[in-house]
């Protein structure tokens, strides 16, 4: 069998193409002696709710003294043997816990509300901030005064045994619904695949207890027991999120850039119809998308490889929008800071971080706003110029605001509304290291698919077949 010059180089070409070695992935952060956490106890953990009998208008409402509490938790995962790790109150600095971690091992600590701290390590750790009656499952029923089981999951990106939001390999702590995806909207636990992966779920006993495939740009989602500790590995980089919409059940969640930090040009996230505003809850819940130079966001359905439509970002400006793809994929024209936020009434918690000298426009919703500094800094909020002590924070007012800072800041946002509280919360919090983080040699591919370069290939195999052609010519 003979085969045209030009097939043989098309096929060639081909198998160079698939067959090129992909760069190795090496991650550098700012760390130097450790690793620094900070954060806000909510001080509202109640839910002001309808009383038995009285869900029709007019409706009287009240604080369900069941769901009452006055302390929440902080919980700390070894993500290697030997982790040391101590957690302090600020600004006091009293030491109120100190652990050295195995691998997969949790420690927890009761903090009050109100109570801002900070946790220090001499390596990653995760560090989850929780709380609630929907969390610690002892909520108690208006009428019976007894126990009664309520679950609601938590919206929140994990980090990586790295520190940062995309690794190969997590130890994370399960809060979830313990029902199917469709269930009032709760989702569960999501991959997000940045290469193609083989990804598998170990408990803490070591026993895998899910394995699969993903491709680069897909997500799969997967259920777990709740209240449990795991570890997943992963062939390729991936990024790992809960979720959870639903009638009173949305959670808020920054969306982390695969690209280091929060504010970036490609972003992942679940877009359950569920995530949409219900006709009880419609203030506040929603996408809320800010970009201080303005920004261009196409959405793209991960499932179908397809745009779905296009959003404009205003020049210094916020815009809120709802997504109806499952898995979706936000490609952004310009560095974009975008935040899933619940309505006021369901009340949610939310973290991020700016870089040392970063400059983004953030929208602060109705309840309490902190920045915290792990070093010496000048924050300028607006037309302000503040100066922050190291471990200090700063107490930002409701409203759009410009931000920036010297130093790295994190960020923590409760959202709830005027006379409401938290039924429950909880997110992993990044440390003030993990925004310098960079992921070198991680390439990213389009959102959407592209199809085959056919005119370069034909270019590069005309000029192959000229070349065999001259090369029989001489053997002649």
């Amino acid at each position: 069998m003979k085969f045209h010059p030009f097939t043989i180089v098309l096929i060639l070409a081909l198998i160079l193409a698939v067959s090129s070695p992909v760069p190795s992935m090496t991650v550098s952060s700012l760390a130097g002696d450790g690793y620094v956490y900070y954060g806000y106890m909510p001080s509202r953990i109640w839910r002001n709710e309808t009383l038995p009998g009285q869900e029709r208008a007019p409706f009287i409402w009240a604080v369900n003294p069941g769901n009452v509490r006055t302390t929440g938790l902080l919980l700390l995962l070894g993500n290697q043997d030997g982790t040391r790790a101590w957690v302090q109150v600020l600004p006091s600095g009293e030491e109120v816990g100190s652990f050295t971690l195995r691998r997969l091992q949790q420690a927890v600590i009761s903090l009050p509300n109100g109570t801002c701290f900070k946790v220090s390590a001499d390596r990653p750790v995760t560090v989850m901030l929780l709380g609630g009656a929907s969390i610690d499952g002892e909520s108690l029923s208006w009428t019976r005064g007894e126990a009664e089981i309520v679950a609601a999951g938590i919206s929140t990106f994990h980090t990586s045994i790295d520190g940062g939001y995309v690794g190969r390999e997590f130890v994370f702590y399960s809060v979830q619904l313990e029902a199917p995806h469709t269930y009032a909207g709760t989702l569960p636990h999501a991959v997000i695949a940045l290469e193609d992966s083989h990804v598998e779920v170990w408990d803490e006993n070591g026993s895998r207890v899910a394995s699969f495939d993903v491709a680069a740009n897909k997500m799969k989602h997967f259920s777990l027991t709740t209240t449990k500790v795991y570890r997943l590995t992963s062939t390729g980089n991936v990024m790992l999120q809960t979720f959870a919409t639903g009638d009173e059940r949305a959670r808020s969640c920054f969306l982390p850039s695969p690209q280091g930090g929060f504010v970036g040009r490609i972003l992942y996230t679940f877009g359950h119809p569920a995530a949409r505003a219900y006709a009880a809850y419609p203030e506040g819940r929603g996408y809320v998308a800010t970009s201080l130079d303005g920004s261009k966001v196409e959405v793209v359905d991960l499932d179908y490889g397809k745009k779905t439509g296009d959003l404009t970002v205003g020049k210094g400006l916020n815009l809120s929008f709802q997504l109806a793809p499952f898995h979706v994929g936000l490609a952004c024209e310009k560095p974009t800071l975008i935040m899933y936020m619940s309505s006021y009434n369901e009340g949610g918690l939310a973290v991020a971080g700016l870089k040392a000298g970063q400059v983004v426009k953030l929208l602060v919703p109705p309840g309490e706003a902190y920045v915290f500094a792990c070093k010496d800094t000048v924050v300028r909020l607006d037309d302000m110029e503040l100066r922050l002590a190291a471990d200090s924070n700063l107490r930002l007012w409701e409203g759009l605001h410009e931000l920036s800072a010297t130093e790295n800041l994190l960020l923590e946002i409760v959202n709830v509304g005027e006379g409401q509280g938290l039924g429950s919360f909880g997110a992993c919090l990044p440390s003030a290291q993990s925004l310098g983080m960079t992921y070198d040699g991680l390439k990213l591919k389009p959102l959407i698919p592209e199809e085959l370069p056919w005119m370069p290939i034909a270019g590069a195999a005309a000029v192959a077949v000229v070349a065999v052609l001259a090369w029989r010519l001489r053997k002649r």
